[in-house]
């Protein structure tokens, strides 16, 4: 086990139930000995992802079904959280969605919603709920899993690259904001292999 900051710690990463999520997840039990409580809305992938973590490790993972882009879910989360006197050291925003490529105009209001609610308003409201739980914690932080659409757009992803670049500018003020209180970390992958194509 790989010992740094992040060892025994408890962590809340979004969208844990495949792809990178699933990824950080795995890694951050295995590698680092964490306790990771995992939220997403398919319990069927949950289970599998226990599975496949193994009796090794699976009672270092627990999960929560629910909608990411909601703020009452999330207050609804902080809620269980404290009363089974549960404490958060490590946020992991990780759900996204990408929606087809498509001209602006070819997109429906509910697409347009969808992409800015999941992929940057649940940051927000993750944040903004957890932040005192969360300042609680001898290190806290809060990571975003962004995209390079953040820092360059390219045509046909006009609703992807603009909450990627919402979500990067946030990150970016929070950072500053919290220096010295709290590890802010902004991550921008490329194109990768996932079930979000």
């Amino acid at each position: 086990m790989n010992n740094c900051w992040l060892t025994g710690k408890t962590a809340v990463v979004t969208g844990a139930s495949g792809g990178m999520g699933a990824g950080i997840a795995a890694t951050l039990i295995k590698k680092h000995g964490c306790t990771v409580i995992g939220v997403a809305r398919s319990e069927p992938k949950m289970l599998k992802f226990i599975e496949e973590l193994g009796d090794e490790y699976k009672d270092q993972f627990s999960y929560k079904l629910f909608d990411v882009s909601k703020q009452e879910n999330w207050e609804t989360f902080a809620e269980e959280l404290k009363a089974n006197g549960t404490k958060v050291d490590i946020l992991i925003n990780n759900a996204g969605i990408l929606p087809k490529f498509k001209r602006f105009d070819r997109y429906s209001y509910d697409e347009i919603n969808n992409a800015m609610n999941i992929n940057f308003y649940s940051c927000i409201y993750s944040t903004k709920t957890m932040l005192p739980m969360l300042l609680e914690s001898d290190s806290p932080a809060v990571i975003n899993i962004d995209s390079s659409a953040a820092l360059m757009t390219l045509a046909g992803t006009s609703m992807y690259s603009a909450s990627k670049a919402a979500l990067k500018g946030f990150t970016e003020a929070l950072r500053v904001e919290f220096a010295g209180k709290m590890y802010v970390s902004l991550v921008c992958p490329g194109f990768t292999k996932t079930a979000i194509f």
